[in-house]
C-alpha cells in the first residue's frame, strides 16, 4: 500500500499546523474548518457541504453494526480529479455529531472521507482500500492527530481507524528508505521505486542462476553458465 501511494503522491507532507484548525473547531466554525481542510488536502473543489447527524448507520455497508463516523457521497464513476465536472460537483460530507467533542477524531474522520475523493478521482489502484485511505491521513500531514485519536480510542478499548502499528511502522521505514535515497516528489519516487523493483528482480534472477549452476555442476561436474 505504502509503495502504491508514494508512487503517485510522493513522500508524506510536512506535519500540518494545528493552531488555526483548533481555533475553528473550538469556535464550532465547522464550515470554515472544512474549507481549510479542503485546501490542505488540495481537493480543488468549488463546494464541500458538511452535514452533522446523530446517526449515520444508514451508510453502514451490508447492514453492519460498526459505528459510522463519516460518509462522503462520490458519484460512480467518480469525476476525474481537477476536471470541470469534478470542480463543479456539489460534494457533501456527513459527519457524526459526536465528533464535535473531539478535535483529533473530527479532523481524522474528515480527512479520511476527503481521501476517498483523492483516491477515487485519480482512479488509484487502492481506491477501494480503507487502509490506504487511512494511510493518506498520514501522507497528507495529519499523523500526530491520527496517533492521538488512535491512542485515546485504544485507552477506551474502542477501535479507531484501519491501520495497525505494523502498517504505520512499514510506512515509516519505507519513507525513510526513500529519504535516504534523496527522493522528493512523485516523479523521483516513481523512478526510485522502479529501480528498487529492478534491483530486487535482478537479485532474484541471480539467486536462481546460482542455484541452477550448482545443480548442473552436481549432475555433470561443470556448468557452461555464469551468473
Amino acid at each position: 500500500i505504502t509503495l502504491d501511494l508514494i508512487e503517485m503522491f510522493g513522500l508524506p507532507k510536512n506535519p500540518v499546523a494545528e493552531t488555526d484548525l483548533r481555533i475553528l473547531f473550538e469556535n464550532q466554525e465547522f464550515g470554515a474548518l472544512i474549507s481549510s481542510l479542503t485546501k490542505l488536502v488540495d481537493l480543488r473543489v468549488k463546494e464541500m457541504k458538511v452535514v452533522m447527524e446523530y446517526d449515520l448507520s444508514r451508510f453502514n455497508p451490508a447492514g453492519g453494526t460498526d459505528v459510522v463516523f463519516g460518509h462522503i457521497e462520490i458519484p460512480i464513476p467518480a469525476p476525474r480529479y481537477d476536471s470541470y465536472g469534478y470542480n463543479q460537483y456539489p460534494w457533501k460530507i456527513y459527519l457524526l455529531n459526536a465528533l464535535k467533542d473531539d478535535f483529533d477524531e473530527f479532523i481524522c474522520v474528515t480527512v479520511h472521507e476527503m481521501a476517498h475523493i483523492v483516491l477515487r478521482s485519480r482512479n488509484h489502484t487502492r481506491k477501494d482500500s480503507e487502509e490506504a485511505t487511512d494511510m493518506m491521513i498520514i501522507m497528507l500531514g495529519f499523523e500526530k492527530m491520527y496517533h492521538r485519536a488512535h491512542m485515546k480510542r485504544s485507552f477506551k478499548r474502542h477501535n479507531f481507524g484501519y491501520l495497525s502499528k505494523e502498517n504505520i511502522q512499514s510506512l515509516h521505514s519505507t519513507v525513510q528508505y526513500f529519504k535516504n535515497k534523496g527522493v522528493a516528489g512523485p516523479g523521483q519516487a516513481y523512478k526510485s521505486l522502479n529501480k528498487k523493483k529492478f534491483d530486487n528482480s535482478r537479485e532474484v534472477f541471480k539467486d536462481f542462476g546460482n542455484s541452477l549452476n550448482n545443480l548442473i555442476e552436481e549432475l555433470f561436474g561443470k556448468s557452461p553458465f555464469k551468473f
